[in-house]
Formats: structure tokens, C-alpha cells, sequence
């Protein structure tokens, strides 16, 4: 009995440090993340896009550690967030030509962010594809959603 309360106390506290050092290096992410969405240019679209690839591979990682998760599924939202506060046309030109380069999930958060920019055909034309050739449900759910809303408008 004792040593079943050893083994509980130890991996509580594994547990807890591992989540600790997620939210120390989510802390300084996110602080990337700001820098480089206050650039509202080219470089500061390629060191946002390098960020969200980071967050949402951290959030496969994570697998049941909830503390962990949390942070880096926080990070996804705070650089969809930037993406669609972007306004630049070196940022949303960066934008577009990495829509094919990245991740599925990735590409979600992406297309989920432009959907707050104003409609245009470069983004209409690579989001038609997308949806034509994944099976990504996320992923298609984004890009029915942003293709509805160009349309509407």
C-alpha cells in the first residue's frame, strides 16, 4: 500500500512538471507570437506560421496530459487570432502561398484566419482545392465555411 502512494506521488508529480515546463515554454511562445503578429509584415506571417506548425505538433504530442494541452491548444487560438488581425498585403500574400506548404490542421487555423480579411480570389482559388483534395473534416468545415462567407459577401 505503501508504495502504490510512492508510485501515485511520483507520477502526480512528473505530471505537474511536465506541465510546468509546457506552460514556461508556452509562456515564451506566446510572447513570439505577439512580437511577430506586431510586425504585420512578411517576415513577422513566416515566424507566426513557424509558431502555429510548433503549437499544433505539441498538441498531438500531449496525448491525455490536460495541463499541457490546454497551453498549446491556447497558443493555436492566439495565432489564429494574429492571423486574422494581419492586414498587410506581405502577410497575407505569405499567407496564401504557404496554404499548401503546411499541415492539414495547420491549414485550418489558417483558412479559419483569413476568414476575417476581406474576400479575395487568391484565397478563394488555393481554398477550392484544399477542400477538393482533403479529407481532413476540420479542415473542410473551414473551407466550406470561408468559401460561404466570400460568396455571401
Amino acid at each position: 500500500m505503501r508504495l502504490l502512494a510512492m508510485y501515485l506521488s511520483l507520477l502526480t508529480c512528473s505530471l505537474l512538471a511536465a506541465g510546468a515546463h509546457a506552460a514556461s515554454a508556452g509562456a515564451k511562445l506566446k510572447g513570439q507570437v505577439a512580437e511577430a503578429a506586431a510586425q504585420d509584415n512578411a517576415a513577422g506571417a513566416g515566424v507566426l506560421l513557424q509558431h502555429l506548425g510548433q503549437a499544433i505538433q505539441m498538441v498531438q504530442q500531449q496525448g491525455k496530459n490536460a495541463i499541457a494541452l490546454r497551453e498549446w491548444e491556447e497558443m493555436v487560438n492566439d495565432c489564429q487570432d494574429a492571423i486574422a488581425k494581419m492586414r498587410s498585403p506581405e502577410a497575407h500574400k505569405t499567407f496564401v502561398s504557404m496554404l499548401n506548404r503546411v499541415s492539414p490542421p495547420a491549414q485550418a487555423v489558417l483558412v479559419r484566419g483569413l476568414m476575417e480579411h476581406p474576400p479575395e480570389k487568391e484565397v478563394s482559388a488555393p481554398v477550392a482545392k484544399l477542400l477538393a483534395a482533403t479529407t481532413n473534416l476540420d479542415l473542410q468545415v473551414a473551407s466550406v465555411d470561408l468559401l460561404g462567407r466570400y460568396r455571401a459577401t
